[in-house]
């Protein structure tokens, strides 16, 4: 839980109650075995070498312990990844989700994505587009729970249904043409939390730390709670596109955390701290503080 009394979290997120790499990704003592090197198949899963992927088509398939160079693919339900190293460079995604097209084999409801590090282990222009990704946007009880996350374009895409927990999300990589986000969605869920993250970001051509969109279909049903946040244009994006698509509503942004260390121009939201967002339809801005001082956010787009 977060520290309510403490201020200047964001030196050091875990002394706060925070996300950091003290407490999260594989815990200690973990003993890997590497995939092709060691194991290249097992109950579930087996290694494709021709698109260098590991693929999950075993419904209740559970993958620990294991350190893979290169895309972990889940087509099945229930799958669990836990106590992990993924690392994957130039690919669009290090961990995909593939729900809601049972027809081509893609059933990925209920994917646990827990307690692993997950990113590219290369230089910034060599990043992954995305860290954990709803590929096709239709994927039902989703959790993304304590995971290290860097060197990624965008370090989790959730869009209908799920829970983004106790995650460190931090240096992301660039390449020309970059629009970073550090958790996002993209319009329409029934159910989708992001919950205690820590996101720290400094790079430019950053849109938010968190942002949620109405790209696919109008924004709703979204909370953004406790989470702590830095870097971007904004702090946080809300949903509403105006006409081209308004929010259905329940956008809720409340008890977040919002830090200056690493924010470009000197604060989180070179331009203010929350962008497409109104407080009708049942949105909700509330108990959003300053990192430093613990004094209330407000909705203005003035900055500090």
């Amino acid at each position: 839980m977060p520290a309510p009394d403490r201020a200047d979290c964001a030196a050091l997120p875990s002394r706060c109650g925070y996300p950091d790499a003290t407490n999260t990704g594989p815990g200690p003592g973990t003993v890997f075995r590497r995939v092709p090197e060691d194991i290249a198949d097992g109950p579930g899963w087996q290694w494709d070498a021709k698109a260098g992927s590991l693929r999950v088509t075993g419904a209740g398939t559970v993958l620990e312990g294991i350190e893979v160079h290169g895309s972990v693919l889940i087509d099945a339900p229930d799958v669990t990844l836990r106590d992990s190293k993924v690392f994957a460079c130039n690919s669009y995604w290090i961990v995909a989700i593939r729900a809601g097209r049972p027809a081509d084999g893609y059933t990925a409801d209920g994917a646990r994505i827990e307690n692993n590090m997950i990113g590219c282990d290369g230089p910034p222009q060599n990043r992954s587009d995305r860290g954990v990704s709803d590929v096709y946007g239709a994927a039902k009880r989703v959790l993304v729970r304590a995971n290290n996350i860097w060197n990624v374009s965008n370090g989790v895409s959730v869009e209908v249904e799920g829970l983004i927990q106790g995650n460190f999300v931090h240096d992301l990589g660039n390449q020309p043409g970059d629009h970073h986000s550090g958790l996002s969605n993209h319009g329409g869920a029934s159910n989708v939390v992001f919950d205690l993250n820590t996101v720290l970001l400094s790079q430019e051509n950053v849109s938010a730390p968190i942002t949620v969109y109405s790209d696919f279909v109008p924004a709703q049903n979204v909370t953004i709670s406790r989470n702590l946040v830095s870097g971007g244009s904004y702090c946080f994006y809300g949903g509403d596109s105006g006409a081209f698509a308004p929010a259905r509503g329940r956008i809720r942004i409340l008890n977040n955390r919002l830090s200056e260390i690493y924010g470009q121009q000197g604060h989180c939201g070179t331009f203010g701290q929350v962008a497409s967002f109104a407080l009708n339809r049942g949105n909700e801005w509330s108990g959003n503080v300053w990192d430093d001082n613990l004094q209330p956010v407000g909705i203005g787009n003035d900055g500090r």
